[in-house]
């Protein structure tokens, strides 16, 4: 990154790509403060260099977004998250886009972190709906059930969720292993 950043500049594109990739991997080494300064300053300089609707840009807002949560920052987290979601459902026009459904996704986690659990279980249930249809058993089909499952405790449906995370630790026992780290996380 810094060997990028002094031969091709800060506002290249593979120098930002670098950047957000760097970012990623101090997030994932628990460095969540740095992560979201680096993150900070590549989001502005994408939006500066390629416009708020580019992919590359909306990517560098859903990395920024998680710092924000990893941070406890979810007022925040989720306002970025609504605005990402807003570009991502008009940029690629396909409610079913992958990206779309991710940052529907991460916007339901945000509003269950600011106590909005039933903004939260109806756009949870509704992503779930079109990742089943998709496939059950994909990752993605299984980590919206989970956080559905999360949301309905919250809420008080109890019953509802415990029956949820069972049939959702089986799929990833199922897909991948009984220890795997998602499947464990249902276990817990």
């Amino acid at each position: 990154y810094t060997e990028q950043r002094g031969i091709l500049g800060d506002t290249d594109a593979q120098t930002l790509q670098t950047a957000r990739s760097l970012g990623g991997d101090l997030r994932g080494l628990g460095d969540f403060r740095r992560a979201r300064e680096l993150d900070e300053l590549t989001y502005e300089q994408l939006k500066d260099a390629f416009g708020i609707d580019d992919p590359a840009t909306l990517n560098g807002a859903n990395n920024l977004a998680e710092d924000l949560r990893l941070m406890g920052d979810c007022f925040r987290a989720r306002d970025l998250d609504t605005e990402t979601l807003h570009h991502r459902q008009r940029v690629l026009i396909n409610p079913d886009h992958p990206y779309t459904l991710h940052s529907a996704a991460n916007l339901a986690r945000d509003l269950r972190d600011v106590g909005d659990y039933d903004g939260s279980v109806e756009l949870l249930r509704d992503i779930y709906a079109r990742y089943r249809a998709v496939g059950e058993d994909l990752v993605e089909t299984l980590r919206t059930a989970k956080s559905l499952a999360v949301s309905l405790r919250k809420m008080g449906h109890i019953d509802e969720a415990y029956e949820l995370t069972t049939g959702t630790h089986d799929g990833y026992a199922r897909k991948y292993a009984p220890n795997h780290p998602e499947a464990l996380s249902c276990l817990l």
